[in-house]
């Protein structure tokens, strides 16, 4: 079976990456099992309503999954993990609080801000 034969099950199995789901977890979302997500990646063509809550559980359009999308192409790229996924969600935290923090210093008047507007009470204090 060439590539673009099988252009559901190579966007079925990108979207999964993509999102870090694995066939079983993708499985319970749609509510079949297992075997069924490894066939239609394979090259089985799933039925009409079976399109539509594959398309939902990957958060696309049935369309989406009918269309040779260019991002399935080979590259260097890697879907991301559960663990990136997790590492990212530490690191915006913690982005988070140091820019809370900022904020927190700015307003309460310990940091000056490096611009004041005319009439402002930071504009005034110079």
């Amino acid at each position: 079976m060439k590539k673009s034969e099988n252009i559901i099950g190579i966007n079925i199995k990108s979207r999964r990456g993509i999102l870090g789901l694995t066939q079983d977890e993708l499985a319970n979302k749609v509510g079949c099992h297992q075997k069924d997500i490894s066939g239609w990646e394979s090259g089985i063509t799933p039925s009409a309503k079976n399109l539509q809550k594959i398309a939902e559980a990957l958060k696309v359009s049935p369309e989406w999954l009918l269309i040779e999308q260019k991002d399935n192409s080979d590259s260097d790229t890697q879907p991301l993990t559960k663990r990136d996924i997790e590492d990212i969600k530490i690191q915006h935290e913690e982005i988070k609080e140091v820019l809370m923090a900022i904020l927190k210093a700015v307003n309460s008047g310990l940091v000056k801000r490096p611009y004041a507007e005319p009439g402002s009470p930071a504009a005034d204090s110079k």
